[in-house]
């Protein structure tokens, strides 16, 4: 099933949209967007791809935007957002790479930003980061490394804990393992 709007030749291409409907004493709808499942042997299940559009212009060309959101609460809690890889029930389970794309001969690759909203009234969202616990095997390692210049400095590591203006400034722990 192709499900898709023309090529413009000299305008802009046109839109596709898919919405489900809201509702007023239950649930909006839900839309899912899932792959075909293989039976096979030695075949992969099916893939899902979303991806913004190229700008190929030569002289000002820019890529689309993709954006990823859940939903704002209005009075409760907004939407949560889970990003997983597949579980492997014999074998490893899939990786997750988060990464800027390589900048081309001018410019310096993307930004990322990993980073919690701010509150007006209350404590802001906990990051946390870190490898899975081990039952029977070595627990996952993390490597936080900054990069090397071949004409110019490296990179610079910066920790630091938050301050305040009414209590103490944070602090900023590192522990090794119990052993």
């Amino acid at each position: 099933i192709s499900v898709g709007s023309g090529a413009a030749t000299s305008g802009k291409g046109g839109a596709v949209s898919v919405s489900v409907g809201s509702g007023d004493s239950g649930a909006g709808g839900t839309l899912s967007l899932s792959a075909g499942e293989s039976t096979a042997d030695t075949k992969a299940g099916g893939s899902l791809s979303i991806s913004a559009g190229h700008g190929s212009s030569t002289t000002a060309g820019q890529g689309g935007a993709l954006s990823l959101s859940s939903g704002k609460g209005k009075k409760v809690t907004g939407g949560h957002m889970v990003i997983s890889s597949g579980a492997g029930s014999s074998s490893t389970s899939g990786a997750i790479t988060i990464r800027s794309a390589n900048a081309g001969h001018k410019g310096v690759s993307g930004v990322l930003v990993f980073s919690s909203g701010t509150s007006s009234s209350g404590s802001t969202g906990t990051i946390s980061i870190g490898s899975g616990a081990a039952t029977s095997g070595k627990a996952g390692s993390m490597s936080i490394t900054v990069g090397s210049g071949d004409s110019g400095a490296g990179g610079l590591l910066t920790v630091s804990a938050g301050q305040s203006t009414v209590h103490t400034g944070g602090a900023v722990g590192v522990q090794t393992g119990y052993g």
